[in-house]
């Protein structure tokens, strides 16, 4: 690998991903020391250096970096190696001696608080082992120089080739990188950009890399110091510090070439004795220019040095030099000892004096200690200190008079803070006096854009726009039906609609009925007078009551009594029938293997007695075991056909639970025995006796020496073979609530629900979570007719999903037309009215905005009773995470919380609680931990080419994976590791066989021994098993040699891993690379075949790219197809059955005569005889040759979607040109692709076919994983991907093996490396982190809510309960009090801003800014540009030249929106280019009016919360310790001051150590880096406009140029995948921006546009339009907008003009983009 191909390594666009969240998770990343250190200087290192040596200042720096990573529960450790010294030694030498000091103690220091190694270099074998004993997950790298100021440190090109070859080292090893280069800590979560390793592992391009890494170091000086230590006794010292600096001092005073030693020397005594004891705010001291003075330089570069050299004669297990030297302080003792007014406390001055007196004991010419001598050349002047600037806060406050908020601010300390009026912003437009209608202030947001129906003003047109508003509601209704025709319950059947009934309703219907009986009984009485005869009073006298007495039925009672006997006597007697007919159909069937599947599907279908139920087991016992006994020739048979043995022992374990009869008894004893399974037989007593229907014998065996025994023992063959089939009850018993026994962690969440409580439930998929939501629904549409509950998906697809299942479950009669039991409600569509129904399923978004919607706080929201929230994991990630914590905060009512994947549940119900305790609802936690069905791994390798289905040989290798076998890639936890039983037999059984030593196992875990009182083993019985052998390997693995090479605990790893391994190598020698997509796309297809030959279809293959998905489903149908066209031409079977239809087809004509003419002639008999021999070539008449063959579909052959009706579903989709040809014509075979890009229509339809067994085979990305109801029996992941994390993994596995489908699931891989593989399996799932959801646009939305509703109960309980229990994924009062500080100085900046008046009101520009609170804090930007006129100067362009007016725009929006950061290296690649490509690339700058208003802006923001930490200061700091480093949590600093200490403002007195003041932050960003720890304030929470991005990709200009997407591709770096994801939510945007200005213009209806942009044609029309002023003229479309902003006339009239030129090119801006990007996805 050549040093040119490593420098090519640049990465183009900085796709942010989350470090934890979506990649890593819980596992180990590996941190590279040096990067990080220059990552951290690249910022700034202005105190390193010429400007000072302040070593406690940098490691204030990376611990705060580090403590980023904590927060953010970052598994990590940090590498160093000794020889990257040498990146340090280019600078000038006061720097490279500080830095090499600074480097060697970091290591030191945070040995002691994080995992730290050091290797001396890349090519260390120590560092080979170190990589294959750890296996980190990723690596954390620099991949290009970092100085994002002056001040930065820079780097060479040679400096970045040494880091761009480690990284390419480790690609080259599979390792992906973080890139550094791209690092942001926003909300808790590290935003890296992560470089995929390369898809084949590569020794020979590692060790490449290597070589040149090495070279590049050899430029580089070596650092190799070498000093002999003064012989000085520091026994005396006190800390290692002192001592250090007594050999230093010592050496110095004998070697130095400095004139002034003898001072230097004293000064740094006193430095070290006074460190300690001066407080940290005192250590702040002022500049002095003696420090540039080149005798003081050389000093510190010899001090420096001696330093650096004396550490390495101290053991690096030593630390203590974190503040070994102050450079700041030492020029003020400096200082005053030369002005002679050195003054130091008295402690400080006996310990100098003790430090001294060694120092003398070493020099005694070194003389007194206080006995300074003049600076030998350096004049006194230069000691005058250089005092630096601080800011002036205001700290006077905004005066707010709204009582709902103003009540959190009585107290004494809010009180004293000095109030004053907002100074009106000098904007070019004046805002100001717009008043903000209500009715506007209501009105639909952002999501319902799209929904909402814009009047024409002609009565006629808006006539048919309702009309084709309900069309298009039949529509969606019509589609739900058809879903949820498809849908299918817990059991496998099809879902049953109920009708349900209010309580009171259902009493009343309850009393009507009973009074109608009562009534028909009297008159039956009178008619007829009863007869009571002694018989009448035996059974009269037969029921007593309490007291001994006769309890007297009512006629009622024994009327339904009566009817309820017959019923079911009628019942048995027709059960009773239909066996007796089944028996002698069964009897005439001579293939036995038919007839146990009739008999098996007869008993799935319908219920019987338990009696006939068990004579039908039996029934099938007896054909199973004639089945068994033929083959019973031999052990290896036996082993062959074990299935029959299974289905046998099945059938017992059924039977045994019902009541049996003695007969039935005695057969299953006798079967059992037969087996060797003698212990399985139970003794019951008092059995009834009831004859069988059918002689049970057992079947003879041909060969006498042959027997029926199963080759195992009864506890192995349940484990080894039964387990799928064993009882998987977990304390299951039978609940008149729900149609199903549930387990008891189900019944205690039914407890829940009925109390009105909230729960929070973890439970695997497949565990039974579905009903929960089902029963909330139920509970709430049982209670009365207004309760609403709603359902909030994180998925389009779940919602679709959930509106049918809701549709087929729930029916309801309202006595108000228009009310619905369900509305859907999501940014694309509505069914029925989302506010007059009782179940409403949205998404997140959607439910933010309604619950923020003064119109629905005093009406809508106080209906609500429950939410649901499904997969509430979501909380934790990027994309909707923020609103989903914004939703729990919201809740007024109890919630439901449901996932299968928290990996810290205790922790997140904690949180939940204290959010639900300000409302008084209790939240209780439910956690299941077993899946209903295991899930079996495996691993395929195609072997051959695809031939057809027909073909009986394997196309491949399907090699199932043993857990235990992932500890190769673990430290030996088996957290993440599940165990079916048949595992747990084999992992005894090989233990068993390796162990030796220490490496021990239990006889008690031996099977036969530990299940011996288990007649029938359950899954409960497995569970206690697999425990405990797991607490045994967990021994092994803790054992000191245990990963030794030779170790028992690797011996049984590799027992495992073997046979996966051996077919890993067989396919790379067969193929070149097995991870790349062409080698996945082409096993794909051998791969399901394989698995359609073992009945293991249907079958959901995951693979994360869009673009993949559709190239692997395109190359299995091109090859079906292809393969079929080949059998057709070369099938001397299908050639005749052509010949046969082309005859048939011929003769049609012919053949209808004469049918015709038989009909009239024929007798009955004859035309019967003519049928039966019709029946031979029926097929014909059914056979079409356009259809796929069977042998070339995989077509489910029990679909139950009619053959007609999916024709004309998939032609009508096919006339929509929704998807290309070949997507349909892919259906038909029974394949179909699934992704977020495709049509909606044809996403349902692949659903729907999916679920009634027209497709088995579906290619999806992650949104099937997300539970969705698509049972399948195997799960396969089709190659790797960042995306294919622990969490997705889990997702994705949990749709096979779905409960009440299959009993057992399996999940493939193909094409994904065994690494990866085992990793997933033992990945554990990482923790759910709150992002502090209260931003600035939340705020005003609040504030919106409080005064658009008129201070509704709704909207101060929820201000309330924000205020009293704000936690926020944390806990204490100490996030209280610093709420609402962030609280009050959200409202202040609104103030300032001029979005909210006095009274916490919205106005001016407010509306717009939460119309897209979404693109928080562009937002803030965008209202900020629109009122100083920028586009109002674009409107002005845009009247001479259009089409640069436009793109103008859109750059300047692009700036805000979408925001794609492009890497430095490559954005001064493409400024170097030449060539004229159709895409800029690089996003033009904003023009400098543009940028001035934006920092202009930031300024103010940036003044603001220096007032915000100067009051919170003044508050008394809680929570806020500002003497602790931010990771190792060492106090430092002591209590004692220097007289005459500079002041540095606000910032933390850790970053004013490096020589800051809060003068010297100039950005938001910065700002937030120079404030103490623990206070509550991150990048999400400041509106700030400038994003710190100096190079963003011009992705949305170009697209707006060219409208190609392949150039998107091909020279703006963009994934197919992404693209239209981040085009439509520009084009959102743009809708948004178009709906307010429109709004603001009052321009309501078409008729209102069409007036506006006539009155603008030309100059006369738009003159004439401001000039009518009369009264008794006609009120123009001006002058009705004018009045919105002011009672003045002439400017504002001309205001309003101007606006609406802003708004009309937005329009012709918005209609231009959408054009092309519609083409783009049409």
């Amino acid at each position: 690998m050549s040093r040119a191909e490593i420098q090519s390594l640049t990465v183009k666009n900085y796709r942010l991903t989350d470090l934890i969240g979506d990649f890593a998770g819980e596992e180990l990343v590996l941190v590279e020391g040096d990067s990080l250190i220059f990552r951290v200087l690249g910022n700034d290192c202005h105190f390193f250096g010429k400007n000072g040596v302040q070593i406690l200042h940098g490691i204030y720096r990376i611990e705060k970096e580090l403590a980023k990573f904590k927060q953010a529960r970052l598994n990590y450790c940090i590498v160093f190696f000794k020889k990257w010294e040498a990146l340090y030694t280019r600078y000038d030498p006061l720097l490279r001696e500080s830095l090499i000091l600074f480097r060697r103690i970091l290591i030191r220091h945070l040995r002691k608080h994080v995992s730290v190694y050091s290797f001396k270099n890349v090519s260390d074998s120590q560092w080979s082992l170190f990589i294959s004993k750890h296996r980190p997950y990723g690596f954390v790298a620099l991949d290009t120089p970092h100085s994002s100021t002056e001040n930065g440190l820079k780097l060479s090109e040679e400096q970045v080739l040494v880091f761009k070859s480690f990284v390419y080292s480790a690609l080259a090893d599979g390792i992906p990188v973080a890139l550094l280069g791209s690092y942001k800590f926003v909300d808790n979560k590290i935003l890296v950009s992560i470089k995929s390793a390369f898809s084949q592992r590569s020794p020979e391009h590692v060790e490449s890399a290597y070589k040149v890494l090495s070279k590049a170091l050899n430029k580089f000086e070596k650092v190799d110091y070498e000093m002999e230590l003064p012989d000085i006794d520091v026994d005396s010292c006190e800390t290692n510090a002192e001592r250090v600096i007594v050999l230093v001092a010592g050496y110095l005073l004998r070697h130095s070439k400095s004139k002034n030693i003898m001072n230097y020397a004293r000064l740094l005594v006193l430095l070290t004795s006074v460190l300690d004891q001066l407080s940290l705010k005192s250590r702040f001291q002022p500049s002095y220019e003696a420090f540039q003075h080149e005798d003081v330089q050389t000093f510190l570069v010899e001090f420096l040095k001696c330093s650096s050299t004396v550490l390495q004669f101290i053991d690096s297990k030593v630390n203590g030099f974190h503040d070994l030297f102050d450079s700041r302080v030492f020029m003020r003792l400096m200082a005053d000892a030369a002005r002679g007014k050195l003054e130091l406390p008295e402690i400080n001055q006996e310990r100098a004096l003790s430090l001294w007196k060694v120092i003398i004991d070493f020099c005694p010419e070194a003389g007194e200690l206080l006995d300074f001598k003049p600076f030998e050349g350096i004049s006194e002047d230069l000691f005058t200190p250089m005092l630096p600037k601080v800011t002036d806060v205001d700290t006077a406050l905004c005066v707010i008079y709204d009582p709902v908020i103003a009540q959190f601010y009585e107290s004494s300390e809010w009180h004293e803070i000095p109030e004053k009026e907002p100074r009106p912003l000098e904007t070019v437009l004046d805002f100001s006096r717009l008043r903000i209608n209500d009715k506007a202030m209501t009105n639909k947001r952002y999501e319902d854009l799209k929904s909402m129906q814009k009047k024409t003003g002609d009565e006629v047109k808006d006539r048919r726009q309702q009309s084709r508003a309900r069309k298009q509601d039949q529509f969606f209704i019509s589609h739900v039906q058809k879903y949820a025709s498809s849908l299918t319950g817990a059991k496998g059947g099809q879902l049953k609609r109920l009708t349900i009934f209010t309580n009171t309703a259902k009493e009343n219907v309850a009393k009507s009925k009973e009074a109608e009986l009562a009534e028909k009984e009297k008159e039956k009485e009178k008619e007829e007078p009863a007869k009571k005869g002694k018989k009448d009073k035996k059974e009269k006298g037969a029921k007593k009551g309490k007291n001994g007495k006769a309890a007297k039925p009512s006629k009622a009672d024994l009327i339904r009594a009566e009817i309820a006997a017959k019923k079911a006597e009628k019942e048995d007697n027709k059960n009773e029938m239909i066996w007796q007919e089944t028996k002698a159909d069964l009897n005439r069937v001579k293939d036995l293997h038919l007839r146990v599947s009739r008999l098996a599907q007869l008993l799935s279908i319908k219920s019987f007695d338990p009696y006939i139920e068990n004579e039908m087991r039996l029934y099938k016992i007896r054909i199973l075991l004639s089945l068994w006994a033929a083959v019973c020739v031999s052990d290896e048979e036996k082993e062959k056909n074990i299935n029959f043995a299974v289905e046998i022992f099945r059938e017992i374990s059924l039977i045994y639970p019902n009541p049996i009869t003695k007969q039935i008894k005695a057969a299953l004893d006798d079967t059992l025995t037969a087996f060797g399974l003698e212990s399985v037989i139970r003794k019951v007593k008092k059995l009834e006796s009831r004859p069988l229907s059918f002689p049970f014998v057992l079947p003879e065996l041909e060969d006498e020496e042959m027997d029926m025994e199963i080759p195992y023992t009864s506890s192995t063959f349940q484990l080894l073979h039964f387990g799928e089939y064993m009882e998987r009850s977990m304390g299951s018993a039978p609940d008149s609530r729900v149609a199903f026994d549930p387990d008891k962690w189900q019944r205690d969440t039914l407890d829940i629900l009925d109390r009105d409580e909230s729960v929070f439930v973890v439970a695997p998929t497949s565990a039974g979570k579905t009903f929960i939501s089902f029963y909330a629904m139920e509970k709430v549409l049982r209670d009365n007719d207004e309760g609403v509950v709603i359902y909030v998906a994180p998925t389009k697809a779940l919602v679709n999903q959930l509106s049918a299942e809701v549709y087929a479950r729930f029916n309801k009669r309202y006595p108000h037309a228009g009310q619905t039991v369900w509305s859907v409600y999501t940014r694309d569509y509505r069914i029925n009215n989302p506010t007059n129904c009782q179940v409403l399923i949205t998404v997140p978004h959607v439910l933010q905005s309604m619950l923020l919607q003064p119109a629905l706080a005093n009406a809508w929201c106080p209906k609500i009773r429950r939410i649901i929230f499904d997969e509430i994991h979501s909380i934790g990630q990027m994309e909707d995470g923020l609103v989903a914590e914004q939703l729990l905060l919201l809740s007024p009512c109890p919630i439901v919380a449901l996932s299968a994947t928290v990996g810290n549940p205790k922790e997140f119900h904690h949180w939940l609680s204290a959010l639900q305790r300000a409302r008084g609802i209790p939240v209780h936690l439910i956690e299941h931990k077993h899946r209903y069905s295991d899930l079996r791994k495996f691993v395929y390798g195609a072997t051959r080419d695809f031939d057809g289905l027909q073909d009986e040989k394997d196309c491949g290798e399907i090699q199932f994976l043993h857990p235990a076998s992932a500890m190769s890639f673990s430290d030996g936890s088996t957290t993440g590791l599940t165990f079916e039983p048949r595992d747990c037999l084999q992992l005894y059984h090989a233990m068993k066989l390796v162990s030796k030593g220490d490496f021990k196992i239990s006889k008690k875990l031996d099977p036969d021994n530990y299940f011996s009182d288990c007649q029938f083993i359950k899954k409960v019985d497995v569970v206690a098993y697999e425990k405990k052998i797991k607490e045994t390997l967990h021994t092994w693995a803790s054992l000191p040699n245990a990963f030794a090479p030779t170790s028992p605990f690797q011996a049984l790893i590799r027992h495992f891993c073997n046979e996966p391994q051996r077919l890993i190598n067989n396919q790379l020698k067969l193929h070149k690379d097995i991870s790349s997509i062409e080698y996945i796309a082409k096993s794909t297809l051998p791969m399901l075949k394989d698995l359609h030959s073992r009945d293991l279809l249907p079958t959901i293959c995951f693979n994360y790219d869009r673009q993949e998905c559709e190239f692997i489903a395109e190359t299995v149908y091109k090859t079906l197809t292809e393969k079929e066209r080949e059998w057709r031409e070369n099938s001397e079977e299908w050639k005749e059955k052509m010949r046969e239809y082309k005859k048939w087809q011929a003769s049609a004509t012919q053949r209808a005569k004469q049918a015709e003419k038989f009909q009239k002639l024929a007798t009955e008999k004859q035309k019967l005889q003519a049928l039966k021999e019709a029946g031979d070539v029926s097929w014909i008449e059914f056979f079409d040759p356009n259809e796929p063959s069977a042998e070339f579909s995989f077509a489910g052959v029990k679909s139950t979607y009619g053959k007609e009706e999916l024709y004309r579903d998939l032609e009508s989709l096919r006339n929509r040109h929704a998807v290309p040809e070949w997507y349909i014509d892919a259906l038909y075979r029974g394949i179909a692709i699934h992704h977020s890009g495709l049509n909606r229509r044809y996403r349902q339809i692949v659903e729907v076919l999916f679920r009634c067994g027209q497709l088995t085979v579906v290619i999806a990305t992650r949104t099937l994983s997300l539970g969705i109801n698509m049972p399948c029996k195997t799960v396969v992941f089709l190659g790797d991907s960042q995306q294919l994390t622990a969490l997705n993994f889990h997702q994705a596995a949990g749709r096979a093996g779905r409960r009440g489908f299959d009993l057992l699931g399996r999940v493939g891989f193909l094409g994904v490396p065994m690494h990866k593989i085992y990793r997933l399996l033992t990945t554990k799932l990482w923790d759910i982190q709150g992002q502090y959801p209260v931003t600035t646009t939340l705020t005003l939305q609040l504030s919106q809510l409080v005064s658009g509703s008129q201070a509704s109960p709704f909207a101060r309980d929820l201000v309330k309960a924000l205020v009293n229990e704000p936690k926020f994924m944390k806990n204490g009062e100490t996030f209280s009090v610093q709420f609402l500080h962030h609280l009050r100085f959200n409202i202040e900046y609104l103030r300032r801003e001029g979005l909210l008046d006095e009274f916490c009101k919205p106005i001016n520009l407010s509306t717009l800014t939460t119309h897209l609170y979404y693109a928080e804090p562009s937002n803030y930007a965008f209202i900020n540009l629109l009122r100083q006129g920028i586009f109002h100067d674009c409107a002005k362009v845009y009247e001479s030249n259009r089409l640069e007016a436009m793109k103008l725009t859109v750059s300047i929006l692009a700036h805000l929106f979408g925001r794609i950061p492009l890497s430095a290296e490559y954005a001064a690649e493409i400024k170097s280019r030449n060539d004229l490509a159709p895409s800029e690339v690089l996003l033009p700058e904003l023009p400098s009016k543009a940028l001035d208003v934006l920092r202009a802006h930031d300024q103010r923001v940036l003044d603001l919360y220096k007032t915000y930490i100067r009051l919170y200061q003044e508050h008394g700091n809680v929570g806020v310790n500002d003497t602790e480093l931010p990771l190792s949590k060492i106090a430092v600093g002591g209590t004692e001051e220097l007289p005459n200490s500079a002041k540095f403002g606000v910032i933390s007195p850790f970053h004013a150590l490096g020589g800051y003041t809060d003068a010297d932050v100039k950005d938001v960003p910065s700002f937030l880096e120079s404030i103490s720890d623990n206070i509550l304030l991150k990048t999400s929470h400041l509106p700030f406009a400038l994003s710190g991005d100096k190079y963003l990709n011009a992705y949305l200009l170009d697209f707006f140029v060219h409208g190609s997407v392949e150039l998107l591709v091909e020279q703006n770096d963009l994934k197919h995948s992404e693209i239209w994801f981040v085009l439509n939510d520009f084009s959102l945007a743009l809708a948004t921006i178009c709906s307010c200005l429109g709004n603001l213009l009052n321009l309501v209806t078409e008729a209102d546009l069409e007036n506006a942009m006539s009155a603008l044609e030309g100059s006369d029309a738009l003159q004439a339009s401001s000039e009518k002023t009369d009264n008794n003229t006609t009120t123009t479309w001006t002058s009705t907008i004018s009045t919105n902003y002011s009672t003045t006339q002439s400017p504002d009239e001309k205001l309003d003009v101007e606006l609406f030129k802003v708004y009309r090119m937005f329009l012709d801006v918005r209609n231009e983009f959408d054009t092309k990007f519609k083409k783009m996805w049409a």
